[in-house]
């Protein structure tokens, strides 16, 4: 199964900003228009937000828990559990209710659900928690044993189907490999999902439940092979029957592995659930370095090692700790270092405990566990005329956590947006969405935010400008509630005041290319605020280009009566999609606002290429386009059981001068073509075949990216066409994430170092180790309008032809994004070894390394590197040549 989503969109990273990406029509009464034309000059102020840095906040996948467990004994009454819980202050404190429960404390009977019937137990303790706003999180035990009173953890009902069986402690425990077992675990596994998919009201679901306490452990009658199938299927199950909520699972030593559980992180997109915090015996320097090592592409739901504080006390005292105090600082000590977004007050009585021993404690977490975001700084219009305004933005995260926001099960879908309100019923009439991603602000390094605001069909008056993170499956509502002074759950929060002077759109030049039969393109000189379309059809979705990609703008919109879209974006181009658009189309706006575009990587109208497949394409899946949307996040996927060979076509409006065409993929031993053909179709319309049965030899069956070059003598182009004459399909299908096809004018002459700073946000001609931990950013670069980010084991590198036996000088800007980071730039000659300086300054700090070329060598490497868990930025590289040398002078890496 392909991961189809982007883990590490950025990281650390984030420091910096992106563009524009999108508009969300919203509709609400306005006030009435006002004629006259306004200059088109905004007025600006820049405002301090203060950060709410005490107070609960209730937000998605993050917070502290309260627990109600099947270990000791039945369940206590709802009505005692929470009058208990109330009495400790927990209730107030907590985001979440637990449920670890055994299979039979759910579901006795077979078809029989004890949460669904109003009056049982169960049902009344989870109509508690969302009585006192808490959601829910469940794991459902299967084994018994041990110090588990409740012996034998799965119904009888289910070994009388026959299932096979073992003992533990004279408890009854199921074979987990059984296929009966596994048939009726799956059948307990959907309904949950049927009743708790939800992310609205559950917080998370532990996705395995097998094992010892749920926790994985203690299946040794298995072999090897027995383990593979049952935690593929099992990760599998959940998978499917929660695919909008957080999923869980027990991270570290046991039965099934690491190196399964990676595979259920990378492929499904499960969390890193730890059990063991506080617990010397457990969690060891060696495991928190294993789960760290996955920060910040997966988050962590940590959970104390210990409970029953008192009438198991002995437990923590084996840890050598002198009070339950002490036990109860270093959990906290825990939690803060693996970027936990959860932790636990468990039962009740330990709760108790915690609200009597440690309040400060709690309150630490509250204030430094999850994330807390909020926007630290603003530069906002208080008058906007027709061609609207650059607000920016600095955003800054308070906890030590990140929202999760983009695992599968939420597939990016909280996006930070700025809105102008109704002053007189609050609700949003011109909404833009930002291209940063919420989920990668991270503590210690300010995120910072640039879109255009050029509203659009809204009329001239004054409004309430206002910030929330919306959902965008929620109707892009308010999803997450930010950590400022007087914000509320579900509200946007108001920044200041904006008034809106009158517009005066009138129609723009555009040059308008036909895609296919119901999609254009639509380039335009400069970047102008496109006000509103003027289209025929029904169910348009419009799509702005933002420099690197196509961004959802309109999805499935239908003009108004008067025949028009409302818009409100500044782009360099528009794909409009659907109806008869292609037939009759015309933007209406104002000329650019002046701010600085995203520079688009190829021109507009002249050399914008586009791709078709012969292949059916996946249903449900990204279109064929993604294979050339700039972004390695987005995979094209064929239909299933694909037939051999059949082709992959790019296009040009205009013929291009290419010379070599890449393929990325990841996990591509299991899904990438294998075998191609490539021919052109030069401009004299003749087709000439350049490549003919080339093997293509990937090495991966996992999240690593790859990529394979293919080059040819230069040819002008037309279109390129891969004949696809094998490929493998390990999952049913094949896939292509993207399609790099590059010109020699994209690389530079013998001594000079192409794109050093980063301006084409492609990398062209550099290559990258590692798609998925570079990151192309807008706006605070060292020089010119871009940098780059690297993060992780990655290096970016650049072959640059060069003299033998002369003297040269790399220059470069760097800094690192965290304290005991380190980015690193140098230069390698082939055979020797690197020659490189190291950054590890908070800042932008220009370095230098010098060398000499031997008196053979005609190309070096120029790379730029991170490895760990460091992250830096990097730019304004440069290679400066110096005059000849002698020939026993030193070469890069190479002794005199």
């Amino acid at each position: 199964m392909i991961k189809n989503h982007l883990r590490n969109t950025g990281v650390t990273l984030l420091l910096a900003a992106s563009l524009t990406t999108g508009i969300v029509p919203t509709a609400a009464s306005a006030p009435p228009a006002v004629t006259g034309k306004a200059p088109d000059v905004a007025a600006m102020k820049t405002i301090t937000p203060t950060a709410d840095q005490t107070s609960l906040i209730r937000n998605p996948g993050m917070g502290l828990g309260l627990y109600l467990e099947g270990f000791n004994g039945p369940l206590p009454s709802a009505t005692d559990y929470w009058s208990a819980m109330d009495a400790s202050g927990g209730s107030n404190k907590a985001s979440y209710l637990y449920l670890r429960l055994a299979w039979d404390q759910v579901n006795p009977e077979e078809g029989r659900f004890l949460w669904r019937e109003r009056d049982s137990n169960l049902a009344q303790i989870i109509q508690g928690a969302q009585q006192r706003g808490l959601k829910i999180a469940w794991r459902v035990i299967v084994q018994g044993g041990d110090y588990y009173d409740h012996s034998q953890a799965t119904p009888q009902w289910v070994f009388d189907s026959g299932v096979g069986s073992w003992m533990r402690d004279a408890a009854k425990n199921p074979r987990v490999d059984d296929p009966i077992f596994q048939e009726k675990y799956t059948k307990l596994v959907d309904s949950l999902g049927e009743d708790f998919d939800d992310p609205a009201t559950t917080m998370f679901v532990d996705g395995v439940g097998l094992g010892l306490w749920g926790e994985n452990d203690h299946d040794n009658y298995l072999t090897e092979t027995q383990r593979d199938q049952v935690y593929e299927w099992v990760t599998a199950s959940y998978a499917k029957a929660f695919p909008r909520t957080l999923l869980g699972l027990q991270y570290g030593p046991n039965t099934f592995g690491t190196e399964r559980q990676n595979r259920a992180i990378n492929d499904r997109g499960y969390v890193i659930r730890r059990d063991s915090l506080g617990c010397k015996t457990y969690l060891s320097a060696g495991d928190k370095a294993d789960i760290n090592s996955h920060w910040p592409t997966t988050p962590v739901l940590g959970e104390n090692c210990y409970h029953s504080f008192n009438t198991s006390a002995g437990w923590w005292q084996g840890d050598s700790y002198s009070s339950v105090r002490e036990m109860m600082a270093s959990t906290m000590s825990d939690a803060i270092e693996l970027h936990s977004n959860t932790l636990d007050l468990r039962q009740v009585q330990d709760t108790e405990i915690w609200m009597k021993e440690a309040p400060d404690l709690v309150q630490y977490f509250i204030e430094n566990g999850g994330y807390r975001l909020y926007p630290a700084k603003a530069t906002i219009p208080t008058h906007l005329g027709p061609g609207g305004a650059s607000v920016q933005v600095s955003w800054r995260n308070l906890g030590v956590g990140r929202l999760p926001n983009d695992v599968p099960q939420w597939n990016n879908k909280y996006q930070v947006a700025y809105a102008l309100l109704d002053k007189a019923t609050g609700q949003p009439l011109y909404t833009v969405l930002s291209d940063i991603d919420p989920g990668y602000i991270l503590k210690g390094t300010d995120t910072s935010d640039q879109v255009t605001f050029a509203p659009a069909g809204v009329n001239a008056g004054r409004y309430d400008f206002a910030v929330a993170i919306v959902d965008r499956d929620n109707g892009f509502k308010p999803g997450v509630t930010l950590a400022l002074n007087g914000a509320t759950s579900g509200s946007w929060s108001v920044l200041g005041t904006t008034t809106v002077k009158a517009s005066d759109a009138h129609p723009l030049d555009a040059t308008i290319s036909q895609v296919d039969e119901s999609t254009v393109t639509m380039a335009f000189d400069g970047k102008p605020a496109v006000d509103r379309l003027g289209i025929s059809g029904t169910r348009v979705s419009v799509d702005s280009w933002n420099g690197t990609r196509w961004v959802p703008i309109l999805v499935g919109a239908s003009p108004s009566t008067a025949g028009e879209l409302q818009l409100g974006v500044s782009t360099t181009q528009l794909r409009v999609r659907g109806g008869n658009v292609a037939k009759t189309v015309t933007a209406f706006g104002t000329p650019g606002i002046g701010s600085a575009p995203a520079p688009a990587p190829t021109a507009p109208g002249t050399t914008i290429p586009t791709v078709t497949t012969s292949f059916d394409t996946l249903a449900g899946g990204s279109p064929v386009s993604a294979m050339l949307d700039g972004s390695d996040a987005n995979t094209w996927e064929s239909a299933l059981n694909p037939s051999f060979p059949g082709t992959i076509s790019v296009s040009w409006p205009k013929p291009k001068s290419i010379n070599s065409l890449s393929i990325r993929n990841w996990y591509a031993r299991e899904q990438a073509m294998t075998n191609i053909t490539v021919d052109v179709r030069e401009a004299n319309g003749e087709w000439r075949n350049i490549v003919t049965d080339r093997a293509l030899d990937w090495k991966y069956s996992d999240g690593t990216w790859e990529q394979q070059d293919v080059t040819f003598d230069e040819v002008v182009a037309a279109e390129l066409r891969i004949t696809v004459n094998a490929a493998a399909t390990s999952w049913g299908k094949f896939v292509v994430s993207e399609l790099v096809i590059s010109a020699p004018g994209e690389h530079g002459p013998t001594g000079v170092l192409a794109n050093g700073g980063f301006e084409n946000p492609y990398l062209a001609p550099w290559t990258t180790t590692n798609a998925r931990q570079t990151k192309a950013i807008f706006g605070e670069a060292r020089t010119g309008q871009w940098h780059q980010l690297i993060w992780g084991e990655t290096k970016l590198q650049q072959v640059v032809q060069v003299e033998p036996n002369t003297s040269y000088t790399l220059s470069g800007s760097a800094m690192a994004l965290g304290d005991g980071q380190q980015v690193s730039f140098g230069v390698q000659e082939s055979g020797a070894e690197p020659v490189a300086v190291a950054v590890v300054d908070r800042q932008w700090a220009n370095k230098t390394v010098s060398f000499v070329t031997g008196p053979q060598t005609t190309a070096v490497t120029v790379f730029a590197a991170t490895a760990g868990s460091s992250a830096g930025a990097i730019d304004s590289f440069e290679l400066v040549t110096h005059a000849k040398s002698p020939a026993d002078r030193p070469s890069p890496g190479k002794k005199p």
